[in-house]
C-alpha cells in the first residue's frame, strides 16, 4: 500500500551525536534487492542534531519524512495526504546512522548498550570485537568492527551461535576534520537461508549549513488532509 509506506525503516532514537555537527544535509541513493525483486530510493536528508531529520524522496515516489522528538509525519504532496504519528519516543533515520557514526569513536556502540570485549592492532588496522554491557551473556548478538587508518571500514554482527546477522563494508571516505565519513555502504543481510543486498550512496554532502525554513518549521499546505494515528 502506497499511503502510509514509509521507504526505509527507522529507529527509536538513543544516540547522542558529537557535538562538532549542528547540521547534515546530504543526497542519498538506496538500492535494495532481494528474491522478490529491487528497488532504488534516491533523495536527500536534512538533520539538524541531535532529533530532527526531514527526508524528500524523489524516487520511486513523491515523498516528504518528518522526524521530529515525540512526532513523525509522512507527507504525500501528489496526494495531499499527510499521517501523523505521535509517540513518546524519538526517532532516527536507519539510513543515516552509518554516516553519522564516524562522529563516535566506537561508531555508536556504547549509546546502544554495548561494551569493548577485546581488541587487537595490527599496523594502521584497528579490529575491535563489542558485546551487550552488563552479566556477559552468550544469548546476544555482537559486534566486530575493522577500523582502518581511523576510518571503519568493516561491521559485522552475529547470532549467538557464531552466523552473521548482516555485514557491512564502508568505502570512500570524506574527511571533515578528524572523522572520516563513508559516502558508500554495501550491506548483506541473512536471514532464514535467504539474503538482502543493500548498497546505499551519499553525494554532495554538507556541514553546519544553513537549512531551509521549510525543513525546520515544516507545515503542511491549507486544504491537506490529515490522519492522526498514535505509534504502536
Amino acid at each position: 500500500m502506497k499511503n502510509g509506506k514509509i521507504l526505509f525503516p527507522l529507529i527509536f532514537l538513543h544516540l547522542a551525536w558529537s557535538q562538532v555537527l549542528t547540521t547534515v544535509r546530504v543526497d542519498f541513493e538506496k538500492y535494495t534487492e532481494d528474491e522478490t525483486g529491487s528497488e532504488l530510493i534516491c533523495g536527500t536528508i536534512y538533520h539538524k542534531i541531535p532529533h530532527i531529520f526531514f527526508i524528500q524522496v524523489s524516487e520511486p515516489i513523491n515523498q516528504i519524512v518528518i522526524s521530529q522528538p515525540e512526532t513523525l509525519i509522512i507527507y504525500y504532496p501528489e496526494d495531499t495526504l499527510v499521517f501523523k504519528f505521535s509517540t513518546d519516543s524519538s526517532f532516527a533515520v536507519t539510513l543515516l546512522q552509518p554516516f553519522l557514526g564516524a562522529l563516535k569513536e566506537d561508531y555508536g556502540l556504547t549509546d546502544l548498550g554495548y561494551q569493548l570485549s577485546r581488541y587487537e592492532r595490527r599496523g594502521d588496522t584497528l579490529m575491535t570485537w563489542w558485546r551487550p554491557s552488563g552479566k556477559p551473556r552468550t544469548d546476544l548478538n555482537k559486534f566486530f568492527l575493522v577500523y582502518i587508518s581511523n576510518a571503519v571500514h568493516y561491521v559485522e554482527l552475529k547470532r549467538k551461535d557464531g552466523t552473521p546477522i548482516c555485514t557491512s563494508r564502508y568505502g570512500e571516505h570524506l574527511k571533515y576534520g578528524d572523522y572520516y565519513f563513508p559516502l558508500e555502504i554495501s550491506t548483506v543481510y541473512y536471514e532464514d537461508g535467504d539474503s538482502t543486498i543493500e548498497k546505499i550512496k551519499f553525494f554532495n554532502p554538507g556541514f553546519n549549513i544553513e537549512l531551509p525554513e521549510t525543513v525546520l518549521n515544516f507545515k503542511p499546505p491549507p486544504g491537506v488532509k490529515i490522519e492522526k494515528i498514535p505509534w504502536e
